[in-house]
């Protein structure tokens, strides 16, 4: 310990902490990661609405639910195409609102829900995309003094995991996506400390894509998930797949 802080002390170069950084950061995901057959790219392939998830158990009968839309719903249909089961799609976002009217989206296995995951239910705000074409927005959970740097921020409802369950008649969730711009520790804090039964998680962590949210939040919940029994089998770039430990 005393190297490491001598290490990543103030006194040394900047370039010698950020190495020791980089080699924590692999070692912790190596101790967290858990190699997994069975895991298939889902969606567009050139787009990061591409996820990795295990499709091993999922059929007709599975519990899906897709929180954040955007423009791309490229994952969704892959599910339904394959699997055939009801997805819940949630994203009350002018973006969301605007992808889900368009007539390709129009499927039985599509439940469009106009709201939002968060830790808490209630409302919700949410600030215009940083990129307009892009379309995202983003919760301005973390930090609600910040202004929007490109327009109006809207107000939008929200609920917990577990309180959007309970109103649907779900016991349990098979796969539960989240890219939700920011309010995803919001939603999986709520979920651990609910201890929600859900066995796949694919998530994006936006710690390094939006301002003022720090890569230690996304260690610190990543370690509180590792406690809680969920292992990382697919990290990419962003995106992360986490899977129950009995369910490996």
């Amino acid at each position: 310990m005393a190297f490491d802080r001598a290490l990543t002390g103030s006194s040394r170069p900047a370039s010698i902490r950020a190495l020791v950084a980089g080699i924590r950061h692999d070692l912790f995901y190596s101790l967290l990661h858990r190699p997994i057959d069975g895991l298939e790219d889902l969606g567009d392939p050139t787009d990061s609405c591409n996820w990795t998830v295990l499709t091993r158990g999922l059929g007709p009968d599975s519990v899906v639910y897709s929180a954040g839309i955007g423009r791309d719903i490229s994952f969704e249909h892959a599910i339904a195409d394959r699997f055939g089961p009801k997805i819940h799609l949630l994203d009350p976002s002018p973006t969301g609102m605007e992808t889900m009217e368009l007539p390709e989206h129009q499927r039985p296995e599509f439940e469009y829900h106009q709201l939002a995951l968060a830790g808490y239910d209630g409302e919700l705000e949410l600030a215009p995309p940083p990129n307009p074409a892009e379309g995202s927005w983003v919760s301005r959970d973390r930090d609600p003094s910040e202004p929007s740097a490109t327009g109006t921020p809207i107000r939008v409802p929200c609920e917990t995991v577990g309180s959007l369950m309970k109103r649907l008649g779900h016991q349990h969730i098979d796969l539960l996506k989240i890219d939700i711009e920011g309010a995803e520790y919001g939603v999986l804090d709520s979920l651990l400390k609910d201890g929600t039964p859900v066995r796949q998680i694919a998530v994006e962590f936006h710690n390094g894509v939006l301002a003022g949210i720090p890569r230690s939040l996304t260690i610190r919940m990543l370690g509180r998930l590792f406690t809680r029994g969920y292992r990382i089998i697919h990290k990419g770039g962003s995106n992360h797949t986490l899977l129950r430990k009995e369910d490996l």
